[in-house]
């Protein structure tokens, strides 16, 4: 029975314990015990995990995670308003991953509208020199995003490249390499250290991974 193979093959991808872990369904403690929050600001917790409000919901963990133990990251997002004036000002910022000992170095992932570039859902890297949609960007297409859909957001990066996943899209980027050794500035829910692209919507099952998952095992996720 080919359903009843593809099913043992499936269930045979082993996926390791994630250094961190944060359910958001009752708070937002990490239950490996590795990360603590900063700040969580005015978010609630339910079975749809972590509720941004849009307009003052975040949350940061500063300086508390060496990059070194960031090289897989996962979780769900699903969004309740998109902007559809095609204004930078409008973004809903998912998540920044910065490197804390030099600003210009970040990664991150948006719903997006900018009218220059015409995309959707993206998944970013930058190293401080723009945002080519064709170097350093995987997007969806424009107009798909859809309100209330979860879409699992994944990188996994290592010294060479960073790839990005949006559910099954991926892209590898060669850009902004990263010394290990720095500290992370992680923000979920706005716009790192500016007031402004605060998500509305939900994020939950976050959970990043000292090791590089493989592509079998993020496909499994």
């Amino acid at each position: 029975d080919m359903s009843r193979r593809e099913y043992i093959q499936q269930s045979s991808i082993v996926i390791p314990e994630p250094y961190v872990e944060c359910p958001f369904t009752s708070s937002a403690a990490d239950i490996k015990g590795h990360l603590s929050w900063t700040n969580a600001v005015n978010l609630s917790y339910s079975s749809n995990g972590a509720s941004f409000n849009g307009s003052s919901s975040y949350l940061r963990c500063r300086n508390q995670l060496k990059l070194e133990k960031i090289k897989t990251v996962s979780y769900l997002v699903k969004f309740n308003t998109i902007p559809i004036d095609g204004n930078s000002s409008t973004w809903n910022t998912a998540h920044y991953i910065l490197c804390n000992n030099n600003s210009n170095y970040r990664y991150y992932s948006y719903l997006q509208h900018y009218s220059e570039e015409n995309v959707e859902l993206t998944n970013c890297m930058t190293d401080g020199n723009g945002f080519s949609v064709a170097v350093n960007v995987l997007t969806t297409p424009f107009g798909s995003t859809v309100i209330g859909q979860w879409y699992r957001i994944t990188f996994r990066r290592n010294f060479n490249t960073t790839d990005v996943w949006i559910e099954t899209l991926h892209k590898t980027l060669n850009r902004a390499v990263l010394n290990d050794n720095y500290y992370a500035d992680i923000f979920f829910g706005k716009m790192e250290n500016q007031n402004i692209r605060y998500l509305d919507g939900n994020i939950k099952d976050l959970r990043i991974w000292d090791v590089e998952l493989t592509d079998e095992q993020i496909a499994s996720l």
